[in-house]
C-alpha cells in the first residue's frame, strides 16, 4: 500500500521533496532567540518572493537528510514563525514538547513548503506524507503522548 501512496504523491507532484516544481525551500537556524527577528524576516521574504505569502499549505522540516516534521497551516507565514519561536529556550510551557524535540535538532534546518489552499486536501496530503516519510516527530509524539493538531 505504501508504494501506491508514494506513486500517487509522485503523480500529483508532492514527491520527491526538492526545491522547484511543487516545493519551495529555505534554510534557517533553529533555536537561537537572538536570531528571531532575522529569521522572521527571512521567512517573510522567502514566502513573499515565492508566492506563499498569507497562503495555506504544507511544510516539512529536514535536517541532515532526515525528515523531522510534516505539518499543515492555514497561513504558512504564521505557522513557520510560530515554530521558530517554539524552538527557542523562552518557549511558553504549552509548547514544551515542540521545544524538547527541536532542542535535540538545533541548528540548520531546511524547510520545504508548498501552497495548498483547501483544508481537506492539506489534511489528506499531510497524512500520506507522514506515512511515507516517517518524520521523527511522529515517533516523538507517540512516545510522549502528544495530541495531534
Amino acid at each position: 500500500m505504501k508504494d501506491k501512496f508514494r506513486r500517487f504523491l509522485e503523480e500529483i507532484g508532492f514527491l520527491p521533496i526538492k526545491e522547484g516544481g511543487t516545493w519551495k525551500s529555505l534554510l534557517i537556524t533553529h533555536g537561537n532567540p537572538k536570531e528571531q527577528e532575522k529569521i522572521h524576516s527571512e521567512i517573510e521574504k522567502n514566502l513573499k518572493d515565492k508566492g506563499g505569502w498569507k497562503k495555506g499549505g504544507l511544510y516539512l522540516y529536514k535536517k541532515d537528510g532526515r525528515f523531522l516534521y510534516v505539518g499543515k497551516a492555514k497561513e504558512l507565514k504564521v505557522r513557520l514563525m510560530d515554530h521558530y519561536k517554539e524552538s527557542c529556550p523562552a518557549t511558553p510551557k504549552k509548547y514544551k514538547a515542540w521545544y524538547d524535540f527541536f532542542s535535540e535538532n538545533k541548528g540548520k534546518v531546511e524547510i520545504y513548503w508548498t501552497v495548498l489552499e483547501i483544508e481537506e486536501e492539506r489534511r489528506a496530503v499531510e497524512r500520506i506524507l507522514e506515512y511515507i516519510l516517517e518524520p521523527e516527530f511522529e515517533t516523538f509524539r507517540k512516545k510522549y503522548k502528544i495530541k495531534e493538531d
